[in-house]
């Protein structure tokens, strides 16, 4: 069977600065897939991705959402 999986957005993130400004995306994983939104450069605490995909689903029990900030020069991480 398929699955549609829409990403519409995020809200109240953490980690956002006059500085720094987040760059998020949004990882899926459900079984063995994963998918990844695109990052939204400078979008702050409210990221909005509006991000779609089809996946095979087997009926596995859970899907796993994390948000991520995108950094160029360093490992990526959670924001906050």
């Amino acid at each position: 069977r398929v699955m549609t999986v829409t990403v519409e957005c995020a809200r109240g993130l953490m980690g956002d600065s006059a500085a720094d400004s987040l760059d998020p995306y949004c990882i899926v994983r459900i079984g063995g897939q994963e998918f990844k939104t695109n990052v939204v450069t400078d979008a702050g605490v409210s990221p909005t991705w509006n991000w779609s995909t089809t996946l095979v689903y087997n009926g596995e029990p859970e899907i796993e959402f994390t948000v991520m900030e995108y950094d160029q020069f360093s490992k990526h991480s959670t924001p906050g």
